[in-house]
């Protein structure tokens, strides 16, 4: 806890998670099936809009991208603290490929 502490991981995780939360919400945006975002910071679920998370967390696997399915409808997202702005960058590309991997025909993702 002292090394949380006196590294600010607190702060950086809350600033990080922010990010995060905004870069996965935005590909709502893109078509992919979410419905929010919610949590805090870099502990954060994403509600689908449709009964697709274990494709979802089986596909992002397969783009290296370790997502847990929580339930038909909710992927959880724990990155480690130290994760940087670039590395969420790269992971939300990732989980991009990976619902464009189970969208529906005509559907973007």
């Amino acid at each position: 806890m002292r090394a949380v502490e006196a590294e600010g991981l607190v702060d950086h995780a809350a600033d990080v998670g922010d990010y995060l939360a905004e870069s996965l919400s935005a590909l709502a945006d893109d078509g992919a099936p979410i419905a929010g975002v919610r949590g805090q910071g870099l502990m954060l679920g994403i509600a689908l809009t449709r009964d697709v998370a274990r494709d979802v967390a089986a596909a992002a696997l397969d783009e290296g991208l370790i997502v847990n399915a929580i339930g038909d409808r909710t992927i959880r997202v724990v990155p480690p603290l130290i994760i940087t702005r670039n590395e969420v960058d790269e992971a939300v590309l990732r989980l991009r490929r990976a619902f464009e991997s189970v969208a529906q025909p005509g559907e973007r993702a």
